[in-house]
């Protein structure tokens, strides 16, 4: 039941998008029905086509050992895709955080390795809500109420702005 209100991001893709090779589009899935959709970006203009693709293979591999509840290799998997400089580097670290936090003896030093975790995928992109929601969930877990209750308040701010935020003008392709 705790596990319930964690996030995790997960990402969707379409025939269009594998011709790329790179997504486009992404999707935030938790395993019990909460669905936000977000923007992704393409990487640098410096990257290589390889370096591209080694970084989108790492991340595949991420969440395929996630979806299989190995946590280890889901969370070197998350570490190797970051090192390659996948663009989804919050999404990554969201992922640690959850790999850290789920398995069920799960310990404090665990937990308070994952609220960094999320912690530092809020800096990398503060529009992931699932992470803003996944810190409060743990804040609660390691017994600080408190500040669990308040993070909750910020992230539903913060999400609610984000949502009352004019959109912005769609680039040209």
């Amino acid at each position: 039941a705790e596990m319930a209100n964690l996030i995790l991001v997960a990402e969707e893709t379409t025939d269009a998008d594998e011709s790329k090779g790179v997504e486009d589009s992404w999707m935030t899935h938790s395993f019990h029905g909460f669905i936000h959709e977000e923007e992704g970006t393409q990487p640098q203009p410096e990257w290589s086509a390889q370096d591209a693709i080694a970084a989108n293979e790492a991340f595949e591999s991420a969440m395929t050992s996630f979806a299989e509840e190995q946590w280890g290799e889901a969370k070197a998997a998350f570490l190797s895709a970051i090192s390659l400089g996948d663009t989804r580097a919050s999404r990554c670290y969201n992922g640690i955080g959850l790999c850290l936090s789920m398995p069920e003896g799960a310990s404090n030093a665990d937990l308070e390795a994952a609220l960094k975790s999320f912690e530092q995928s809020v800096e990398v992109s503060p529009e992931n809500y699932g992470a803003w929601h996944n810190r409060a969930h743990i804040l609660e877990r390691l017994g600080r109420a408190d500040e669990a209750e308040e993070m909750e308040k910020a992230t539903m701010l913060l999400e609610n702005a984000g949502q009352d935020a004019p959109a912005a003008e769609p680039e040209p392709e």
